[in-house]
């Protein structure tokens, strides 16, 4: 997998700002950071398939309500099979995917431990594929895709104590494919995620 997709520098800014914040806001919980690394499902209406990814995330939580998110899905490899232009069968994979997210968390506590969210934000992407064509066998084409788009979720976390959680979700990614014939409309790409939630003391 391509480690590009993780974008160090992304989280290294993220962190940066947050530690520009004033001392009164930092004060405001002792737990407002926190970490999550989430196993997730990936499904792609217009290619046909589905993957395994995972999702990492960092946040910032001023209050109990609300909080900043940032977080990095990379997703695997795919295979697709179409027809070009030309009449020709191109064979395609996606060797190497990821969304880059920023998003504004709000959440509704449903008791001491459990908590509902839902989360609306912007989506960047970045997806690199493998081309062949029936015209030229041995011959693989490599293109990269990037893009912009909104991306809306809902989910769960259950504090396991003050330190861990355990988190659940389904988003919605919007995302515009290059490759025809799947560049005619933005396709919504859901995802199912599993995982864990640690606020450092």
């Amino acid at each position: 997998m391509n480690m590009s997709m993780f974008c160090p520098l992304r989280f290294v800014m993220f962190a940066s700002l947050l530690s520009s914040l004033p001392a009164s806001v930092l004060a405001l919980e002792k737990d407002i950071f926190y970490v999550g690394v989430d196993a997730s499902h990936v499904w792609f209406t217009e290619f046909e398939d589905d993957t395994p990814a995972y999702l990492a995330r960092v946040g910032i939580r001023p209050s109990r309500y609300y909080a900043l998110e940032i977080g990095q899905l990379a997703f695997f490899d795919m295979r697709n099979r179409f027809n070009n232009d030309a009449g020709d069968v191109v064979d395609m994979r996606i060797k190497d995917g990821g969304v880059f997210s920023l998003s504004v968390l709000g959440t509704y506590p449903l008791g001491r431990r459990l908590s509902v969210q839902g989360r609306l934000g912007l989506s960047l992407w970045s997806v690199f594929y493998e081309l062949e064509s029936s015209a030229f066998p041995g011959v693989v084409t490599n293109r990269k895709d990037d893009d912009r788009g909104i991306s809306a979720g809902v989910g769960l976390t259950y504090d396991l104590n003050k330190v861990i959680g355990i988190h659940g979700g389904l988003d919605y990614f919007s995302y515009q494919p290059s490759i025809p014939p799947h560049d005619d409309g933005r396709e919504t790409v859901p995802a199912v995620s599993l995982g864990i939630t640690v606020r450092p003391l």
